[in-house]
């Protein structure tokens, strides 16, 4: 994904498979946010969320959504929307 952009990511890692599964979304100019899976179902996968000091950390439950064998972003809609600065 790097290769085709000049963008630069940053990456984190999570213990586990399925807490990496997140919807971010940038709301304004400045404010990053990330729906990520709560500490009741991935406390460890919980930790490294917090390690993100410049972004607004919404937790969502997933659990009766991953029993049917979906995740997080199945239950989103993308709105490709341009700021204006």
């Amino acid at each position: 994904m790097e290769q085709l952009t000049d963008y630069q990511y940053d990456k984190l890692s999570v213990p586990d498979d399925a807490a990496a599964n997140c919807i971010y979304a940038r709301i304004g100019n400045k404010s990053n946010t990330l729906v990520h899976r709560t500490a009741d179902e991935f406390p460890e996968s919980s930790k490294a969320f917090k390690k993100l000091p410049d972004y607004t950390l919404i937790p969502a439950s997933c659990t009766e959504v991953a029993k049917l064998g979906a995740s997080l972003s199945s239950c989103s809609i993308l709105i490709n929307k341009k700021f204006e600065y």
